[in-house]
């Protein structure tokens, strides 16, 4: 309980500081924006403004990363898995992954504008940072309701619930991951290897990677060595099937419909779609076997 209650006073603070440093991001925007538009000269003084609009989206990754670990408090202690709380958690995780969309932006924003071309990407900035202000500001009312601090049972009654939102988070990066690497084939020529595929794919896999972590870490502290019990394993097997047969199809018709092409951009990004499909297509079949009895 001590715990719980110095998260959310923590998160609370925290929540207080982005909504904050959004109206600053605002405020800050309008000023540089017309600046950079038209190729003006930016001052040291802009520069370090620009600095603390940085540490804003880190402060609010934070925010975003204590407030996962709260609401996965409340769904590991609950009997069955309440809906609205995935609901929350999965809003929560893709706003932390837009974040870094964020930064993308503002670093092609800043190339554009240091090489003196258009910047068109200030119209996707106001929107997603909009976006994560309508979030933060949803989770700072929960934190003071007292939402994420309402742990009924006292002991975990199953690791199911664990198991299901390893699946979820799954669904929600493999599924973000390959349709972020599908828009290389509408923009190759923008399309930059470094920052897009490599970086981007590493960005989406850490949610997973760590809630995977935290599952297997879990099950390795239970008295009970066994990872799965029956049905999951039955679960996992026909997930495994099915994964298996519908990446290798669409790997088939990748290589087919890209013959002509393959010393292209697909060099770049059959891998991460292969990866990012795979996770997608067996997460949610997890998900789909897991709800059959």
């Amino acid at each position: 309980m001590k715990t719980n209650r110095a998260l959310r006073i923590t998160n609370i603070f925290l929540g207080l500081i982005s909504v904050g440093l959004f109206i600053y991001d605002g405020v800050l925007l309008k000023r540089i924006r017309p600046l950079m538009e038209t190729w003006g000269t930016l001052t040291e003084h802009d520069n370090d403004l620009l600095l603390l609009f940085g540490i804003g989206l880190l402060v609010l990754v934070i925010y975003y990363g204590l407030s996962l670990i709260q609401i996965m408090r409340v769904m590991r202690h609950s009997e069955k898995l309440p809906v609205g709380m995935v609901l929350i958690f999965v809003l929560v995780a893709v706003a932390a992954l837009f974040v870094v969309s964020v930064v993308v932006l503002m670093m092609d924003i800043n190339n554009q504008y240091e090489a003196g071309f258009a910047q068109p990407e200030w119209n996707l900035v106001y929107p997603i940072l909009a976006a994560q202000m309508g979030v933060a500001l949803l989770l700072l009312i929960l934190h003071a309701a007292g939402t994420f601090t309402r742990i009924k049972q006292k002991a975990i009654v199953q690791d199911m619930n664990i198991f299901m939102i390893v699946q979820v988070v799954g669904v929600v990066c493999g599924g973000m991951g390959f349709v972020m690497n599908l828009l290389g084939f509408l923009y190759p020529k923008s399309w930059n290897t470094l920052i897009h595929t490599v970086m981007g794919s590493v960005v989406m896999l850490i949610p997973y990677l760590l809630m995977v972590g935290y599952w297997l870490v879990m099950k390795i502290g239970e008295k009970s060595k066994n990872l799965y019990d029956e049905k999951q394993t039955r679960d996992i097997g026909r997930s495994a099937i099915l994964t298996l047969i519908t990446a290798t199809v669409l790997m088939v018709v990748l290589f087919i419909t890209q013959f002509n092409a393959l010393d292209g951009v697909v060099r770049y990004l059959w891998l991460p779609l292969y990866l990012f499909g795979v996770i997608f297509l067996f997460s949610a079949s997890n998900l789909f076997f897991s709800r059959k009895a």
